[in-house]
């Protein structure tokens, strides 16, 4: 099943749980890839990697 057209999946920032799940089970990243419209490098990161890619280091601070 597949809800975003191919030009939102095209400009959007793909983060997903896997990689290997989203490149089998999610028709939103499945279909767009078979077609050619994104490529695997487009998935910017799996929930392994999220945080030492996209998340800085900062201080916690009580409130």
């Amino acid at each position: 099943m597949r809800e975003a057209t191919d030009e939102t999946v095209r400009r959007c920032q793909a983060f997903v749980d896997t990689r290997q799940g989203a490149l089998k089970e999610t028709g939103d990243l499945v279909i767009p890839l078979l077609h050619g419209i994104i490529t695997d490098s487009d998935i910017k990161a799996d929930r392994s990697t999220f945080a030492d890619k996209y998340i800085q280091d900062e201080p916690m601070t009580s409130s």
